[in-house]
């Protein structure tokens, strides 16, 4: 008995001693806590959750009315599935929702606590501002969309969340940052392209399965002045000419076929760029203008890094089980 208790004495301190050595990061200034260097050193799986949160409970900040609270983490989780991925999706699909959710909240946590919470979550681990951190509903709302089948939906997340209870995906022994979205154009996405920087298991990996899925596909036509002016607000040195088909140019593509640079007139934009700018759902685009209107064909929805959510439900139907479906969203991943 009295070696037990060593041994349980020993373990937690070794997972107290590697939570205070993470190192100090340095802010890009984004919106997302940057990406290299500020990886903390890895924790031992059966250290993070309990070190990060012992009592069990997350500190949420609900920002649709301004309030903050604690909740059972596990209970969290299953109203980010509420609010991330249709409960009517493959039990396997979200299973692994549940997975990279916890995974993807786990590391932020991890990188708040060594260097401090952001404005936006008054204090609080988390937030439910999907733009900043991941959504959430509470059951009770969800139930209320759910209607007849609420009852059947909620026992659904909640299996999902409870049968992957406390698992979270590592690289290299450290927490993974599990993006997810809702629906590629057929391919991921390097993380490189997106955002700051390369994590090796954030590579671009074939997504097909749903191309029939209603909106895959959309068109967005804009009124030439209207194109010109909202490019002009973010960049005023814009030249474009009277003709503006003959001031669109050369465009390339990433690994995960959405746009990488576009030449307009005498600026070159980022495809992420032009998707935020006209609030496009997807980087894929294919872009016309008759110089009366521009057309925007666009494929996919989401930013294109991680798990597809409907990529992992066409999984899920072919038969993949929630682990083989992580494995193939996140190279090289360990989960237990």
């Amino acid at each position: 008995m009295k070696k037990a208790v060593f041994t349980s004495i020993i373990i937690a301190g070794f997972c107290v001693f590697l939570l205070m050595q993470s190192p100090r990061f340095n802010s890009s200034g984004d919106e997302l806590p940057t990406f290299a260097p500020d990886i903390p050193p890895p924790i031992e799986q059966s250290c993070l959750i309990t070190e990060l949160l012992p009592d069990g409970l997350i500190y949420v900040y609900f920002h649709a009315n301004g309030e903050t609270g604690y909740m059972d983490f596990e209970e969290y989780i299953v109203g980010v599935l509420a609010a991330e991925m249709p409960a009517s999706f493959e039990l396997d699909a979200l299973r692994a929702q549940a997975v990279a959710a916890r995974s993807f909240i786990l590391y932020r946590i991890q990188v708040y606590r060594a260097h401090g919470t952001p404005p936006e979550h008054h204090g609080a681990d988390s937030c439910t501002n999907f733009a900043h951190c991941v959504a959430w509903r509470s059951i009770d709302e969800a139930r209320e969309r759910w209607g007849d089948n609420a009852d059947r939906y909620e026992s659904r997340l909640r299996e999902a969340v409870e049968s992957t209870r406390g698992v979270y995906m590592t690289h290299d022994g450290g927490v993974v940052r599990a993006f997810f979205f809702a629906m590629s154009n057929g391919r991921t996405e390097n993380v490189e392209d997106v955002w700051s920087a390369n994590l090796p298991y954030l590579r671009s990996v074939e997504s097909v399965g749903y191309e029939h899925t209603a909106n895959f596909e959309t068109q967005v036509e804009i009124p030439v002045t209207e194109f010109v002016d909202l490019l002009r607000a973010e960049r005023p040195e814009l030249l474009v000419g009277g003709i503006l088909s003959e001031a669109i140019g050369e465009i390339t593509h990433t690994d995960g076929g959405r746009v990488a640079r576009i030449q307009i007139g005498n600026q070159s934009f980022r495809g992420v760029e032009i998707r935020r700018i006209f609030g496009l759902r997807s980087a894929d685009f294919e872009i016309s203008t008759d110089d009366e209107y521009v057309y925007f064909t666009v494929r996919g929805f989401g930013h294109g890094v991680g798990m597809s959510q409907h990529g992992a439900n066409a999984l899920a139907r072919q038969g993949l089980d929630w682990r083989e479906i992580l494995m193939t969203y996140y190279y090289g991943v360990e989960i237990p």
